[in-house]
């Protein structure tokens, strides 16, 4: 199983050479050891980097799970499970079948939660997931 069609890849790339002056208002009521204490109540003036968004389209694109990772905790009284989705992007479907490394695009969804009641296994609710992540709209099962 995999995703194919058009997938977009976006980045925030940080300006080399541009930036922007940030007002930040410090609330006044900040708890002791907070990194701003000292600054609770007060408003101050930043340089902060500006970030350019970049968009990459592969229209032939080629994506798998490569793992689904879990782990368990106690929230809100009860057990819970979350999941990390790692995902590969391929060029293509041919540039996976030849060479399972060749991927141009590693990551990961995080912190999802899977239904144990659905028909569907692990995997399956997994690409269904990939398929609501930004740039992965026009992805169809393979």
């Amino acid at each position: 199983m995999a995703l194919v069609g058009k997938w977009t890849k976006t980045e925030k790339i940080q300006s080399e050479t541009e930036t922007e002056i940030v007002t930040v208002n410090y609330p006044s009521e900040l708890p002791d050891g907070h990194p701003d204490f000292e600054k609770a109540g007060t408003t101050e003036e930043i340089e902060s980097p500006i970030y350019d968004t970049v968009s990459t389209e592969y229209d032939n694109a080629y994506i798998t799970v490569h793992s689904i990772n879990s782990w368990k905790f106690q929230a809100r009284g009860k057990n819970e499970t979350l999941f990390n989705i790692t995902y590969r992007v391929y060029e293509s479907k041919s540039d996976r079948e030849n060479d399972i490394n060749s991927h141009l695009y590693q990551d990961f969804v995080s912190s999802q939660t899977l239904d144990f009641t659905s028909n569907k296994n692990d995997t399956e609710q997994a690409y269904d997931i990939l398929k609501t992540v930004g740039g992965f709209e026009e992805l169809i099962n393979d």
